[in-house]
């Protein structure tokens, strides 16, 4: 039954004065949105779109592109000559079938004149009569459509405005009826209502918020295309936005009005203005109360909530966030939990006091612990500033504690109670003392193992003082001590206390590794992995793969240390988000080491700025390697000071986090003489290499707590500069010793490449091409799959040409295999590989794979323009006139396998 306004509405409609605003507001409703000023092309899912199905529904919260996307997308179809183009933004008004319909009929007069007027005639007529028949105008105005004789594109944004169920029909009616020249794409915030089977339409497809947000490289893009080259911003607005595009874009915005400096945060007027009007505004009251409760939790299931805010229905309400796509994630591997955006979250907070905060801090803890949720439980312990209770709990959850690996978290919570409580309690002190050796901070450690009770804790905690005293004394490079007092405790530990009986196995297996013994380390690492599957500690399985990962590229065996890296990467998303941290951002920051060795510069880079990133949220003394190989990175570019600056930075960081110096000082002193050799400062470099072994004694050396390959790394440095010295028989003696001595397989085929340059340059071209394929051999032997001329070539850059020109190469490409005919001179192939740019050698791979250009492009998320260039540079590079070619010469130089 039509009500008196709707009737009122209509006969509105009839006037001609009114036929004028309709026209008029048609004409708004049927124009696409502008691009944004700083709008980043999405080519990845312009081609999504070009190869979709005849529906695509986008659906995202507000602010995640879906309008921009469609536009950009609409505008490249109608530029075409034989597509014709329709655009519909819905609003409360369309909420009504009729209506919708009309609007729909009126813009598309306006694209084809007289397509809609037998449908228009038919809808004038039929509400003449008390009711528009929607089905039959829908008909007729779908039977015009087919006889048009070119491709038609139908946009309906804002789709979520439409609730009502005569309406939504009509949609429905669209989606099942739709001719065959023709595409819908739609657009909204949540699905208004439930599709049923339209689910199964095969003719449907989604394009979802985790699609449509940006990730890092695209952010790092949309930076640079607004001249802002800093990856650390990239990193940091990753963090804050999660991808969210309006965010980034209202960052832009006051960045760019000078509202505000560079750092993070201050934009928060201006992003709780944005949540409030596009999210908050239409909530119901009920809805936003129960949000504002939940608010200082982040991460919450029904349970939670139900306790948390004292109510027995808080299933509905998660419901209605979901239904609503509330900024509002289900969390991977844990069933039933959702996360807030930490943006939402953070407005949400002005709310509510800092006692109902500190409330529901409190109800969460009891209800976490209850859960087994320990490093959630301890996070809001703090913050709900519990201090006794919470130690109580604490003493009897120790060891799971420890087998979180969170033990930033540890720390925070040790730092709130205060010394008192801790030293009330021998098992909060050990648990203290580990959180404290495991981020490296021996001299605190020091402190606090004097105020043990050692006859207390020999009684009731067997086997923990000689654990302790194992990995203090491997920290000081003390490794004999330290594999007699670590097997002695694992002989006297009970099974109950398997975190540390983990971590002695791990420490072994470091212990193995630096001894150059890595079927020894193989062995402590398959037991390190049995107890943490015994035990179900996933923390620990995923750190023993680490150290897994360590003895496979050790060995030199690159490709299986990435499986494994990937293994435990995969079984890391099974843990808690905050309990993932630690063992996630080594797993990280170490396939960031491998691609790096790979010649994947690009993928290394952004693996190295997420890995430190999540390695300083824990804490995590790992974060080294990182920045260790972003200095390593601008060195390529050319980048000097920048690579100083990287490691200036990293020794800052390790003086905050109070780690001891010989755990860093080492290791950043080679790459610091390395950075200087490639500067031509080589009595800077000579300085730091001295500093490396002040006293004469290879402690320096061999102090290596967290790159077992520091003293492989060392030499190498060493006669990299005795080289340059023209030092030959010193550099012989030193790189004899590491083809002798070192069983690191990376390090030994560095030093016998070492060796073959160093021939080369004393103009011995026997020797030099006899070493070099003995280098080579072993390479096929050890199964080392890795090309090392970036590193060899910054030694022979001076060489005679005719020298090296003689030198021949057997092997596949430093990997496997022999081919019968002689490659060229390794100078020639130094020179081709180090010539390629890391995008041109991405696309070299993709080429050799067989790829066309247009999957190159669609892979690599650049236009097929910018790949026919690379291509053509890579031809001109490698002397190659085709794609046939340069593979072939690709592979001759030993640049692709």
């Amino acid at each position: 039954m039509k009500t008196a306004a709707f009737n009122l509405d209509q006969q509105a409609w009839f006037s001609k004065l009114d036929q004028k605003v309709l026209s008029s507001w048609v004409t708004l409703k049927s124009k696409p949105v502008e691009l944004p000023e700083h709008f980043l092309a999405r080519s990845e899912l312009i081609h999504k779109l070009n190869q979709g199905k005849p529906i695509t529904w986008l659906l995202a919260p507000a602010g995640y592109g879906k309008s921009v996307l469609l536009s950009d997308w609409y505008g490249q179809q109608i530029s075409r000559k034989d597509t014709l183009g329709l655009w519909l933004t819905l609003d409360s008004k369309d909420n009504h079938a009729a209506f919708f319909l009309r609007h729909l009929l009126e813009a598309a007069n306006k694209v084809v004149a007289g397509v809609a007027t037998d449908a228009l005639a038919h809808w004038l007529a039929t509400m003449k009569q008390g009711a528009v028949d929607c089905a039959e105008v829908l008909l007729l105005f779908l039977d015009e459509l087919k006889d048009l004789n070119c491709a038609l594109v139908l946009i309906l944004d804002n789709v979520h405005e439409v609730e009502d169920a005569a309406a939504w029909q009509v949609i429905c009616s669209l989606i099942t009826q739709l001719p065959s020249n023709m595409r819908l794409l739609m657009a909204s915030r949540y699905i208004p209502v439930a599709l049923g089977r339209l689910r199964l339409d095969p003719h449907l497809e989604f394009i979802k918020q985790q699609d449509l947000g940006f990730n890092f490289q695209q952010i790092t893009r949309w930076l640079q295309q607004a001249g802002i080259d800093d990856q650390q911003q990239a990193l940091n607005l990753m963090q804050r936005m999660q991808g969210w595009p309006a965010g980034l874009g209202l960052w832009l915005a006051c960045r760019e009005n000078n509202s505000w400096p560079d750092e993070l945060g201050n934009e928060r007027e201006q992003l709780a203005d944005y949540l409030m009007g596009e999210v908050l505004s239409g909530l119901e009251p009920e809805l936003k109360q129960f949000l504002i409760g939940i608010a200082p939790l982040t991460s919450f299931n029904e349970v939670l909530c139900n306790q948390v805010l004292s109510i027995d229905d808080s299933r509905q309400w998660i419901q209605q966030l979901v239904h609503h796509n509330i900024f509002i994630d289900s969390i991977d591997q844990r069933s039933g939990w959702f996360s807030l955006h930490p943006l939402l979250a953070e407005l949400l907070t002005q709310y509510s006091s800092e006692q109902e905060r500190q409330q529901t801090h409190l109800a969460a803890f009891h209800s976490l612990k209850q859960q087994g949720f320990r490093i959630e439980a301890l996070q809001h312990a703090r913050l709900g500033q519990l201090t006794q209770e919470a130690a109580q709990w604490i003493e009897g959850e120790v060891d799971r504690i420890i087998a979180d690996l969170d033990f930033a978290a540890v720390l925070a919570w040790c730092d709130f109670v205060g010394s008192d409580i801790i030293a009330s309690s021998p098992r909060l002190q050990l648990m203290q003392i580990w959180s404290l050796l495991l981020t490296y901070q021996y001299a605190a450690v020091g402190l606090l193992i004097n105020q043990l009770d050692t006859k207390q804790i020999e009684a009731e905690y067997p086997g923990q003082l000689l654990a302790l005293r194992g990995y203090i004394a491997r920290g000081e490079g003390a490794f004999s001590q330290a594999r007699s007092l670590c097997e002695l405790a694992l002989r006297e530990l009970p099974e109950d206390r398997f975190p540390i009986r983990s971590l002695m196995c791990s420490t072994l297996c470091n212990i193995e590794l630096v001894g150059q013994n890595t079927e020894s380390a193989r062995i402590w690492n398959r037991l390190a992995l049995d107890i943490a599957r015994q035990h179900q500690a996933i923390g620990l399985e995923v750190l023993a793969l680490f150290d897994y990962a360590r003895v496979e590229q050790y060995r030199g065996h690159i490709f299986r240390s990435a499986e494994v890296v990937d293994q435990g990467l995969e079984l890391a998303l099974r843990l808690p988000q905050q309990a993932r941290l630690f063992p996630r951002a080594r797993l990280i920051i170490y396939r960031a080491f491998m691609r790096f060795l790979q010649g994947n510069i690009e993928g290394a880079r952004q693996d190295a700025y997420i890995g430190i990133n999540e390695a300083n949220r824990c804490r995590d003394v790992i974060v080294l390697y990182g920045y260790s190989l972003l200095a390593l990175i601008h060195l390529l570019k050319h980048q000097g000071s920048a690579a100083l600056e990287v490691l200036a930075e990293a020794e800052r960081l390790m003086q905050r986090w109070q780690v001891s110096e010989q755990v860093y000082q080492g290791w950043l002193s080679i790459v610091k003489a390395n950075i200087w050799m490639a500067l031509s400062k080589w009595n800077r470099a000579q300085d730091c290499l001295d500093s490396v072994d002040k006293d004469g004694t290879n402690s320096g050396i061999h102090c290596a707590e967290l790159f077992p390959m520091q003293s492989g790394f060392y030499r190498l440095s060493r006669a990299r500069l005795l080289l340059q010295q023209k030092k030959y028989v010193n550099a012989h003696q030193v790189l004899e010793t590491i083809i002798v001595q070192e069983q690191a397989g990376i390090i030994q085929l560095s030093g016998t490449l070492f060796k073959a340059a160093a021939y080369a340059l004393q103009n011995d071209r026997v020797k030099a091409k006899q070493v070099w394929q003995q280098g080579m051999k072993f390479a096929e032997l050890e199964k080392i799959q890795l090309d090392l001329s970036q590193f060899v070539s910054a030694i022979i850059t001076d060489t005679d040409p005719e020298i090296t020109s003689s030198l021949v190469v057997s092997g596949q490409d430093s990997v496997a295999g022999t081919l019968e005919s002689p490659l060229p001179g390794f100078s020639q192939a130094f020179t081709a590989a180090s010539s390629l740019s890391a995008r041109e050698q991405e696309v070299l791979n993709l080429i050799a794979e067989g790829c066309s250009n247009q999957d190159i492009a669609d892979q690599l998320f650049i236009s097929l323009h910018t790949v026919k260039t690379h291509a053509r540079k890579i031809n001109a590079k490698l002397g190659a006139k085709s794609r046939t070619q340069a593979i072939v010469k690709a592979r001759e130089l030993m640049i692709i396998g």
